[in-house]
C-alpha cells in the first residue's frame, strides 16, 4: 500500500473523529461497508481516489486534504483561521501576532483565545468551527463578532496569561 493511501485513511479517520461522526454515520455516503472503512482508517486498506473525492464532498474540504499533512483553514465569519492539529491557531485570530510558545492558551500581544474556547468559565475547547459549545451549549469565543467580545468581561485567566507568558524568542 502507498504512503498516500495510508495517509487518507489516517486523515478520514482524523477527520470523522474530530467532527465527532460514527463511522456507522459514513457507510453511506461513501459508498462502502464499515468493516471495510475501518481497515482503511487503520491503514490496513487503501483509500480510492474515488472514496476519497465522496469523503471530500461529504466533509465539505478539497480531496487533496486527505494525502495532506495540513490542516484545512476554518472560516469564522470573515476571517480564516488556520489551525494545528489540536485546533490551536498558529497565529492569533485578532492580531495575527505567532510568537508564542506550544502551552500559550492567548494572545500574548492582545490576550485573544487561541483555541476556540467556550465563554463560560470553565473554558472548555471546542473545535475551530464549532459556534455554540459542545460541552456546555455556551457560545464560543471565535463565533463571537468584536462588539460582542467588547461586551465580555475580560477573564483572569487571559489576564493572568497575558502578565506571565513571554514571547517565543523574548525570554
Amino acid at each position: 500500500m502507498t504512503d498516500l493511501g495510508k495517509r487518507a485513511g489516517r486523515r478520514l479517520r482524523e477527520l470523522r473523529e474530530a467532527r465527532g461522526i460514527q463511522q456507522t454515520d459514513l457507510i453511506e455516503p461513501l459508498g462502502v461497508s464499515q468493516s471495510f472503512l475501518s481497515r482503511i482508517e487503520n491503514e490496513k486498506a487503501p483509500a480510492s481516489y474515488a472514496l476519497v473525492e465522496r469523503a471530500a464532498e461529504y466533509f465539505g474540504v478539497s480531496p487533496a486534504y486527505f494525502y495532506s499533512d495540513e490542516v484545512e483553514p476554518v472560516v469564522v465569519g470573515r476571517k480564516t483561521i488556520h489551525t494545528d492539529a489540536s485546533g490551536r491557531a498558529t497565529s492569533c485570530p485578532e492580531c495575527g501576532d505567532n510568537r508564542y510558545d506550544e502551552q500559550a492558551r492567548y494572545c500574548l500581544m492582545c490576550g485573544h483565545p487561541l483555541y476556540n474556547f467556550c465563554i463560560g468559565e470553565e473554558r472548555h475547547v471546542n473545535k475551530p468551527e464549532a459556534r455554540y459549545c459542545g460541552t456546555c451549549g455556551r457560545r464560543t469565543f471565535w463565533s463571537l463578532t468584536a462588539e460582542e467580545r467588547e461586551s465580555l468581561e475580560v477573564p483572569d485567566d487571559v489576564r493572568s496569561s497575558r502578565k506571565t507568558e513571554a514571547p517565543v524568542g523574548k525570554r
